[in-house]
């Protein structure tokens, strides 16, 4: 027992040692395996903050050498600054030594011709002298007296010459302020003047603008009274639709050239706002560009970091899995070489115990590590939904961006629209005014205003500007789908029977006969349709229009009833008289 004592209990072989040996071995190890956890766990903690110290070190490493880089550059620019106030002073040193020997030159000069000058005053003392003695005589004196006579009369001369300069320059200052305030009331004029003929100009523009207007409408009126006037050959016959063809393509035509013209402007306001649309795509574009690389930069981080967490595991896992390998073949070795059957049920027993243990340790330090792997798969796609939702904010804003272009889009289209509207009410107008004109050639009797208002001027409720906005009656627009859809060229004449339906007939290029130079249709059996009969009678053919009624707004309600109570016919005014005036407020019947 004692040479027991005194050896190391490790290097003991299993079988020599006794239960309690073993249990005192085995707490022994758990102690120092807990021991080497927790140093590991410590020395981790030591291992992450030293990290973090050094990515902090590594910032404030690169801000110092940013804010050195700074101050030497700010140093060189002070150093070259005072390079150059100290070439400036030199230059001014050099300027100054060069004047100082010129001022001296200068003193040596004037010293010089001061003692020249006393030289001089010397001699002339000595010649005033001399001159002094010789005045003294009588012949002198009478010349100073006539000298002294001619003096005091120049000296009048001089003191009458300054009053008169005086009293000059008095006249001329006066002048020259009444000058400065006419220059400026003369100035004022001109401003004045000028904003008149700016004014003048602006209305003489808007009057070009008004007369080409009226040019315009003056060509259709006349148009439409040539087209007024044209009358059939005979009175009996029932008209011939040539006119109103070539009336309604003439309308199409303008109708063609006001959107042409107003699309135009709409071309030209498109693409202003697209070039500063791109303008701004472009700098957005650039913000892009930059946002981008700096979100695949923190995606490749962030993959980075998990596949680090990820190896770190792995490497964990191997090392356990070799240690384990290698203590079962171990203990295999020792187990088949020194036990017992009874001694290896024991052991087998006590390591089942500690291997439950083992592997409940296992379990947390698995646990702990699947919730760093999971934290950092979670902070990933924390940053992948803010990528995301920085994305959406930028669509967001694009879209908002649009929306705002279309809302100034819509007030422009509005203010134009309101324009193109009244112009086409003045047109209605006129062809409803023309409609009792257009009786001599064409089978259509006079409207009445409430069948105008519903055949001529049905609109939809978005506003006056929809294509079907038309003021050609029901009978033209079926001609002119007669006319696209035939392969040949067809004329069609249109009757209205006692019923009121229409019935269009169309007839060919070769059915149309000449009369005295003039077409005319006549009605043969070719044009009647086998599939149009009622009660064994044949009808002409053709089709109904069925038109939808759609409801006028109140305010061009008022506007059409407005125009016929005022400018049509005395049977349409009368017939206008029956509804309520534009000033009440009731709703207009149709």
């Amino acid at each position: 027992m004692e040479k027991k004592s005194e050896t190391d209990p490790t290097n003991i072989p299993i079988i020599d040692l006794t239960k309690e040996e073993l249990e005192e071995q085995y707490s022994t190890l758990v102690i120092q395996y807990s021991k080497l956890q927790r140093e590991l766990e410590n020395k981790s903690q030591q291992n992450h903050d030293y990290k973090r110290e050094l990515t902090r070190l590594t910032t404030l490493e690169a801000e110092y050498l940013s804010e050195i880089e700074s101050l030497q550059s700010a140093e060189k620019k002070e150093c070259d600054r005072l390079k150059l106030k100290i070439q400036n002073l030199e230059e001014e040193k050099t300027e100054a030594n060069n004047r100082n020997n010129a001022l001296s030159e200068q003193i040596e000069q004037l010293e010089l011709s001061i003692f020249k000058k006393d030289e001089e005053i010397i001699k002339l003392q000595e010649e005033f002298k001399s001159i002094s003695d010789n005045l003294n005589s009588s012949d002198n004196k009478n010349e100073l007296e006539e000298l002294q006579l001619q003096n005091i009369d120049l000296k009048q001369q001089i003191s009458e010459f300054d009053e008169k300069l005086a009293e000059t320059i008095a006249y001329y200052k006066k002048q020259q302020v009444e000058n400065e305030e006419r220059i400026y009331s003369v100035q004022e004029d001109l401003q004045k003047l000028n904003e008149n003929y700016e004014c003048k100009k602006e209305e003489l523009d808007e009057a070009k603008v008004l007369i080409e207007t009226l040019q315009e409408d003056l060509m259709l009126t006349k148009s439409e009274l040539e087209a007024s006037k044209t009358k059939p050959l005979q009175d009996g016959s029932q008209g011939n639709s040539l006119f109103a063809e070539v009336d309604d393509r003439r309308l199409e035509l303008q109708d063609r050239m006001a959107l042409m013209k107003s699309q135009y402007l709409e071309m030209k306001q498109e693409r202003s706002k697209l070039l500063s649309q791109i303008a701004s795509l472009n700098s957005r574009n650039a913000m892009l560009c930059q946002r981008w690389d700096s979100e695949i930069k923190n995606r490749t981080d962030d993959d980075d970091k998990l596949e680090q967490a990820y190896r770190a595991r792995i490497d964990v896992l191997e090392s356990e899995l070799s240690a384990c390998r290698e203590e079962i073949s171990v203990r295999q070795k020792i187990l088949a070489k020194n036990l017992d059957s009874g001694e290896v049920e024991f052991m087998e027993n006590m390591l089942d115990a500690k291997n439950k243990d083992i592997i409940k340790l296992r379990k947390e330090i698995d646990d702990f590590s699947l919730t760093r792997m999971a934290l950092s798969r979670q902070l990933r796609d924390c940053n992948r939904e803010m990528m995301n939702w920085r994305a959406k904010a930028t669509k967001s804003e694009s879209v908002f961006g649009k929306l705002q272009a279309e809302m100034e889009e819509l007030k422009l289209s509005k203010t134009s629209e309101t324009i193109a509207g009244n112009q086409r009410i003045s047109t209605i107008c006129m062809r409803c005014s023309q409609s009792k004109k257009s009786q001599s050639y064409s089978t259509l009797s006079q409207p009445k205003l409430k069948d105008v208002v519903e055949n001529l001027c049905r609109i939809s409720d978005v506003g006056i500007y929809d294509d079907r906005f038309r003021t050609v009656d029901c009978s033209r627009q079926i001609k002119r789908s007669n006319l696209r859809e035939s392969e040949s060229n067809f004329r069609s004449d249109c009757d209205i029977s006692e019923d009121g339906k229409e019935n269009i007939v169309s007839v060919k290029k070769s059915q149309l006969e000449y009369d005295n130079g003039v077409k005319k249709v006549q009605f043969t059996e070719e044009t009647v349709d086998n599939s149009n009969k009622k009660n064994g009678k044949l009808k002409k053919t053709g089709r109904i229009i069925h038109c939808k009624p759609i409801v006028l707004k109140k305010k061009m309600k008022q506007e059409i009833l407005h125009y016929y109570k005022y400018r049509c016919t005395p049977r349409i005014k009368s017939v206008a008289r029956r509804y309520p005036s534009i000033d009440e407020e009731k709703d207009v019947p149709l």
